[in-house]
């Protein structure tokens, strides 16, 4: 069941509300009473408001009555003093005051306003100048108080006051001269601002145009050359001045001839006291005191000629002045950057440099700039290449350290570094990868002494400094000149600009760093051999050592320039003879004493170690064998890493050449005692001779002939002598064949003329000398580890 009632509203009659139930009804009659109360408060509002307004219209009524009534009474009032007697009378009082009362005080009104405007004014200019303010302003001032001090200076009786202002003047123009100077030094001037600081200029010194421009270059000229001057931060110097310089070309084309023409011709339309910044400067009071100032001062307008420079003469002044200065830019650059050693920061500055020429080219329309950039670069490039030189010149004194250190080396060796087996090797910390025990490794190994460390220390050092010149020249090609490039309008195109830049000019630093790099390895080099020659004949195993270990840490670091992969190739095989012989020469001086000795007793140490039959040596005497194993005790005690294949082959060379000597002297003494005791003078040397001994009769069994190519062997009762001639015989082939090298030729060959003549003297038939030759070749099989080095 719904509880709404009916609306009253809608009912037409009142005889309506009864028909619904007495609820409802007594509901119609609460929202009656309810909405009657509210009509009831909104009326008395809307009654209230419209009264307040009624009051307030009646006030402003009565004010307008009493103001019609002032007015009408000041008119009355006006009307009755304006007749034309009452007017005549005040003329005729206003003229006896002038000619009585103003005329005595109008020298001394004169007089005392023309002061006090004078000595504001250099308070005015002092203050513009402390703020920054406009120097135009200032100059402006400037004039007036001249005139002024002018003025005064004319009346009689003077105060010295005045003099002391005409002084203080004089400092103040001096010092808006300067500030005008700072601002044509400025970068940041703004064009506006330097328009300004022209015409303070020329209105301070009464100059015309082609004097300001003058007066501007100059002052420009000065500020690029005083920024090249300042070798402290010569980075930012030269870009400085670089950018003063481009910027000068930029603000004399935007501002000359026209605006300044402009801004001179607007300080000529009007009397100095007529102008608005002027009159603005509360300080000098011109509208209290302009009613005595003389008729000179206020009519005082600037005569300037802002029409004598047109703009032919200015480019042509514009091109003589760039062309002057850039020379001597030029010229100051090269002083400048002469003290740079720093290759990396002279590439930067070198790309900056370009950067900002390119950039400030394309606002200098009309300026050529072909000459410039070639000039820029054959600076730059003049820089560059010194500094290579100088780079690769420091590889000298990584030769004198080495010659240093060569001098003052004993002449025995002695190994300064530690065993691989030492205590301090076997017991290091192998974290972290094992890196240090490795490094320490392969320098004990290669022999790396501190002396020799410190001088490959010093050259990878130099190393280094040649790979950071390398790759920022690499860097260069990488470079492109082609950001926002209009070809049209640029003389130096971009094609040309890339090729020049990054083509030409790393390609000519990368064959100068080749020539320089060439040239310092062939003076070391030379270097090298003047000192190798000088010493070679007293030169010491530790030098010789020293020496090859160095060129051989160099060489396997040395850059790929030209011949200088052939570095040291020339001195290395003076030194691997000169430590070949050094040795060699005590176990060949042992080795001559035990062939002496064993050719003076005849007898064979090893003859009971025989083997075959015949009996044949199958390994060498004990005095070969020693003589072998000091000679590898001795190259391992020179170091086992400088035996490589060429130095081992040139200690061969020379053992061979002193065997052959040793050797054949030993033959020859052999031959000469046989000659001097006879065939028989040795005892049991009959058994030999004897036409039944077995090395010289038939060789028969049982009355049988043997086999027809088979020759007399020895036997059990050989002699002695052919005992030893036999013995010898397998230490000439066991030490040719130690000795041999690869592709020996037949005249290096000189043990082999031994073994010949060796065979022949001891009557060996072809298959007992090929049973010997294969006994060697056994025993060197098993033995060779031993003789590791050499082998």
């Amino acid at each position: 069941m719904s509880l709404e009632g009916p609306d009253p509203k809608s009912f037409k009659t009142w005889d309506e509300a009864f028909q619904y139930p007495i609820p409802a009804v007594r509901r119609m009659e609460q929202q009656l009473q309810g909405d009657l109360a509210a009509n009831r408060d909104r009326l008395r509002t809307l009654v209230g408001a419209s009264y307040r307004d009624l009051l307030g219209t009646a006030e402003r009524i009565i004010e307008m009555d009493e103001d019609m009534q002032r007015v009408e009474t000041r008119l009355g009032s006006v009307s009755q003093r304006c007749n034309s007697r009452v007017l005549e009378k005040i003329g005729r009082n206003f003229r006896k005051w002038e000619s009585g009362v103003k005329a005595e005080a109008h020298e001394r009104y004169f007089f005392a306003s023309q002061l006090s405007i004078l000595q504001s004014c250099p308070l005015v200019i002092t203050r513009l100048l402390r703020q920054g303010d406009s120097t135009l302003l200032a100059s402006k001032v400037l004039i007036l108080s001249k005139n002024l001090h002018k003025a005064l200076n004319q009346v009689e009786g003077a105060p010295p006051l005045i003099d002391s202002l005409r002084r203080r003047l004089g400092s103040l123009e001096s010092k808006i001269l300067r500030h005008v100077d700072r601002q044509f030094s400025h970068t940041g001037t703004t064009p506006s601002a330097l328009v300004d600081a022209m015409c303070a200029f020329s209105l301070a010194t009464i100059s015309t145009s082609t004097d300001v421009l003058r007066h501007f270059h100059h002052k420009r000229s000065e500020a690029i050359m005083g920024q090249l001057e300042r070798r402290q931060d010569y980075h930012g110097s030269v870009i400085r001045a670089l950018k003063l310089y481009i910027r000068t070309l930029q603000d004399t084309q935007s501002v000359l001839p026209r605006r300044l023409g402009q801004a001179l011709l607007k300080l000529r339309s009007q009397p100095l006291r007529k102008d608005p910044s002027v009159r603005a400067l509360v300080e000098l009071n011109i509208d209290v005191h302009e009613e005595w100032i003389s008729n000179d001062v206020k009519n005082f307008t600037p005569w300037l000629r802002h029409d004598d420079l047109q703009k032919t003469e200015s480019d042509r002044l514009l091109q003589t002045w760039a062309a002057r200065t850039f020379s001597t830019l030029l010229g100051k650059l090269k002083v400048l950057l002469s003290d740079v050693d720093d290759f990396p920061i002279l590439i930067k500055l070198r790309t900056e440099v370009l950067e900002i020429w390119f950039d400030g080219q394309k606002k200098t329309a009309g300026f050529a700039s072909s000459e410039a950039i070639e000039g820029l670069r054959a600076t730059m490039n003049d820089q560059l290449v010194r500094l290579i030189r100088g780079r690769t010149s420091q590889l000298r004194p990584v030769c004198v350290d080495i010659m240093t250190t060569l001098r003052g080396l004993a002449a025995e060796y002695t190994d300064p570094s530690e065993g691989l087996w030492e205590a301090s090797t076997t017991s290091m910390d192998i974290g972290n990868g094992a890196v240090e025990f490795k490094q320490t490794i392969l320098d004990r190994w290669h022999g790396r002494s501190d002396d020799i460390t410190r001088v490959i220390r010093g050259y990878h050092s130099w190393l280094e400094s040649m790979k950071t010149v390398s790759s920022m020249i690499k860097e260069l090609k990488g470079q492109r000149w082609d950001d926002d490039l209009d070809d049209d309008e640029d003389e130096f195109g971009l094609d040309s600009r890339n090729a020049a830049l990054s083509e030409d000019d790393p390609q000519m630093l990368e064959e100068e760093l080749s020539t320089a790099i060439s040239a310092a390895f062939q003076k070391f080099e030379s270097t090298l051999e003047q000192e190798v020659k000088t010493t070679s004949s007293d030169i010491g195993s530790s030098q010789a050592t020293f020496l090859l270990r160095v060129l051989r840490e160099i060489r396997d670091h040395v850059p790929q320039h030209g011949k200088t992969l052939e570095f040291g190739l020339s001195v290395v095989p003076t030194l691997h003879s000169a430590i070949g012989e050094l040795v060699s020469a005590r176990p060949l001086r042992s080795y001559q004493r035990a062939l002496q000795k064993r050719a003076s007793n005849q007898k064979v140490p090893s003859r009971g170690l025989w083997e075959g039959t015949p009996q044949l040596p199958v390994l060498p005497s004990p005095s070969t064998f020693k003589f072998l194993h000091d000679l590898v005790l001795n190259m391992a005690e020179s170091g086992s890493d400088i035996w490589s294949p060429s130095s081992t082959k040139a200690l061969k060379i020379t053992l061979r050449s002193e065997l052959q000597t040793l050797l054949r002297g030993l033959i020859n003494t052999n031959e000469s005692r046989t000659l001097v005791n006879g065939d028989r003078g040795v005892e049991g040397e009959g058994v030999g001779d004897d036409p039944s001994s077995p090395l010289e009769a038939d060789n028969t069994v049982d009355g049988t002939e043997t086999d027809s190519d088979s020759s007399p062997r020895p036997t059990e009762g050989s002699s002695i002598k052919d005992d030893a001639r036999i013995q010898l015989l397998f230490d000439v082939c066991f030490l040719r064949k130690v000795l041999s090298t690869p592709g020996m030729k037949q005249d290096e060959d000189s043990l082999g003329l031994i073994e010949r003549d060796l065979t022949q003297k001891t009557d060996l038939s072809e298959s007992l000398a090929a049973r010997l030759q294969k006994s060697v070749q056994d025993y060197w099989k098993r033995t060779n580890l031993l003789f590791a080095l050499i082998a």
